[in-house]
């Protein structure tokens, strides 16, 4: 014959008013220990509930944040890469005479450009000066500016000795 729990009726607050009327009497202590511990079981349940939807949403966090850092790497890789392959372009400025002798020693680089193309309209504005804009003189011939975009691995002036 097994025995219910005769105390199950009383609610919480009847239960430790019960309990402060008789001190001698463990059974209403018991009883609230019972109670706590299945309340505990249950919060912890909730709480285990919550740190596993924690647990997955900073997981989804990990992987976003890991696939926007990826992108963005690649991204930059691919940026330097076009970078290097496009090349850095250099404006130079000759001078040459009417009579076509070159002075190639004072071939001298005028300004950088990450394009061909942004290298080579500076080089048009540079033409379109009037001309005699800018004339050199050396040893009584004249010599009328020229501009060269090249290729930043490509030095005019030729190899360098030691």
């Amino acid at each position: 014959m097994s025995v219910g729990n005769p105390l199950a009726h009383l609610s919480d607050d009847e239960l430790v008013a019960e309990h402060s009327r008789q001190a001698v009497n463990n059974h209403f202590l018991t009883e609230m220990l019972r109670r706590h511990k299945k309340g505990s079981a249950d919060l912890g349940n909730r709480v285990w509930w919550l740190n596993l939807w924690l647990l997955v949403f900073t997981f989804a966090i990990f992987l976003l944040t890991g696939a926007l850092v990826w992108t963005a790497l690649r991204e930059m890789r691919s940026e330097r890469g076009q970078t290097a392959a496009q090349g850095a372009w250099v404006l130079w400025n000759d001078s040459t005479s009417t009579k076509g002798v070159s002075r190639e020693e004072l071939w001298r680089p005028v300004r950088g450009f990450t394009t061909q193309a942004e290298c080579q309209h500076y080089a048009d504005i540079m033409l379109k000066m009037p001309p005699g804009f800018i004339p050199l003189v050396d040893k009584g011939v004249v010599y009328m500016p020229e501009y060269t975009c090249l290729p930043d691995t490509v030095d005019p002036r030729g190899a360098k000795g030691k």
